[in-house]
């Protein structure tokens, strides 16, 4: 993606979308892009508003994603979450997701977090490096907070 200005993601042959690498990656067409290009986490969830944008995950947090238009209301979609877009606490937090430390992979300035959610969904998440001691072990308890603004949502 860093030597050219335009790029076209192809599925069977067919374009699927065209533009730079920052908005292929950002706000991918289609859910074989989002997971195509970068690493991507998909959480079920349920549409609330389709005119205030908002989405609710597992356990009821509800998240406005501004970015796209939403399929009718009580539909479900897979939110796409980037693991750089999702904040990692140990403490319960307003719009936090309550999920079970299945490991981290400690990489000097960043870690990446792996939790599972209560419906066994895994779900990576990568933080500064500096924060890992302030996580739980293995097995406990740390709270997933999404950023909506880079959040996209495709139907299931």
């Amino acid at each position: 993606m860093a030597i050219a200005d335009r790029i076209a993601v192809m599925n069977k042959g067919v374009i699927e979308q065209l533009g730079s690498a920052v908005e292929i990656y950002s706000r991918p067409a289609t859910r074989f892009i989002a997971s195509f290009i970068g690493k991507a986490n998909f959480l079920p969830a349920k549409v609330i508003s389709v005119r205030e944008h908002v989405v609710e995950l597992s356990g009821g947090t509800r998240l406005k994603i501004p970015s796209q238009e939403l399929p009718s209301e009580n539909s479900t979609v897979d939110l796409m979450i980037r693991p750089e877009n999702i904040t990692v606490s140990p403490a319960k937090n307003e719009a936090g997701i309550e999920t079970r430390m299945a490991g981290i992979t400690y990489q000097g300035a960043i870690a990446r977090v792996r939790a599972v959610t209560p419906e066994g969904v895994e779900v990576l998440a990568e933080i500064p490096g500096s924060a890992v001691s302030s996580l739980p072990d293995e097995g406990g308890t740390v709270y997933l907070k999404p950023d909506p603004v880079f959040a996209r949502a495709f139907a299931s």
